[in-house]
């Protein structure tokens, strides 16, 4: 049953909005080529990723307690230096895009077929996200060492 519940569920999504033609969709369809030459649904794609990924790094830099009371920390304010806060945004980041670093790569994906979005042409979406966790990556274990350094603990405490 698992095995027929992708297809199925693709057709439906295929049905509803009918993405061969375009027609179940208000600005026409995604498979239409935009004037910068890629599909509406690689517009979105981007679109959604980019905004997902701005108000991630909203929430986890500015608005997110890293260290209440109630995670047991033992006192009531917890001040983080910019680079401790920026090394643990940058970790958050990194969960974020290697989630998503999947989603392009499967050869039946429902996220591909809703936006109507070939596996060939979301490679390249793939791509990008891999050097965006890269990067997200060198620079988290960065700024950690530099966090490491200002409390004293380079280099016995992160060789030993």
């Amino acid at each position: 049953a698992v095995s027929h519940a992708v297809p199925r569920f693709a057709s439906l999504l295929a049905r509803r909005f009918d993405i061969a033609s375009g027609a179940g969709l208000p600005w026409g369809g995604t498979a239409r080529p935009t004037s910068a030459g890629c599909t509406v649904g690689e517009v979105l794609v981007g679109v959604f990723t980019l905004g997902t990924l701005v108000l991630f790094v909203y929430y986890w830099a500015s608005q997110h307690s890293w260290c209440a009371t109630w995670h047991g920390c033992g006192h009531d304010t917890y001040d983080l230096t910019y680079q401790e806060d920026t090394a643990r945004t940058l970790g958050q980041v990194s969960n974020l895009l290697v989630g998503l670093l999947v989603l392009p790569v499967s050869r039946r994906s429902l996220w591909a077929a809703a936006l109507g979005v070939s596996w060939e042409s979301a490679l390249w979406f793939h791509q990008y996200l891999g050097w965006a966790f890269m990067a997200c990556v060198v620079a988290h274990a960065g700024f950690w060492y530099k966090v490491y350094a200002q409390q004293g603990f380079l280099p016995h405490d992160v060789l030993a």
